[in-house]
């Protein structure tokens, strides 16, 4: 039970201090229109297209997330990694926040922050356009 209040009072914390500053953390509270080249290939390229991880001859999952090819692989039909317009139904998604405990990025690499899993959030619910 002290864990579990724990982690909600830790998850709060962290979503307060996501929407104070706007300047530094926009689309944190609020779903502007996320560009995929400029705002989700940084965040690709920084977490999961590294190496060991979504790239390479071998990626894990058979998902690549390196920018060449990223859009083509993360939407592909039939493959439930991003569903246009529903980030809870995007397996993509889903492993960034698995009820509080992300399963993406694997450790020993830290979890995105809330305000980097709201963008690829927003980004999924605008219908993940390629723009």
């Amino acid at each position: 039970m002290g864990r579990t209040i724990f982690a909600v009072l830790v998850l709060i914390v962290c979503l307060s201090e996501c929407t104070k500053d706007h300047s530094q953390n926009q689309g944190c509270s609020t779903c502007p229109t996320i560009s995929f080249k400029t705002d989700i290939i940084p965040i690709f390229q920084a977490n999961c297209a590294i190496p060991g991880c979504h790239t390479g001859p071998y990626p894990t999952g058979s998902l690549t997330l390196d920018s060449a090819v990223a859009y083509t692989q993360a939407t592909a039909v039939m493959t439930g990694y991003v569903k246009p317009g529903n980030p809870n139904g995007s397996i993509l998604y889903l492993q960034l926040i698995a009820g509080g405990n992300p399963v993406m990025p694997p450790a020993p690499a830290l979890p995105l922050d809330a305000c980097t899993s709201s963008k690829i959030s927003c980004w999924i619910q605008q219908g993940a356009l390629n723009n």
